[in-house]
């Protein structure tokens, strides 16, 4: 999930959900726990849900982890 979002652009809630194939109550957890660790931003455009990974933030606060995570 955290590779999907490395980009730092706002993901559709839905298409990430597509394209993991696991159980809704699964991803659901994982968002939740991203969000509540404050790695993720969530916007709401009406019914339509996104999230964006708080990239610039956390290479700030964490430099090179991301990067690290992408290359393994």
């Amino acid at each position: 999930m955290v590779r999907r979002l490395a980009n730092g652009e706002p993901q559709p809630k839905s298409a990430l959900t597509a394209e993991c194939h696991v159980q809704k109550s699964t991803l659901s957890h994982h968002f939740k726990t991203l969000r509540e660790a404050g790695l993720t931003q969530w916007q709401v455009n009406g019914r339509t849900h996104s999230i964006r990974l708080r990239r610039a933030e956390l290479d700030e606060r964490f430099p090179g982890l991301i990067d690290s995570l992408l290359t393994d």
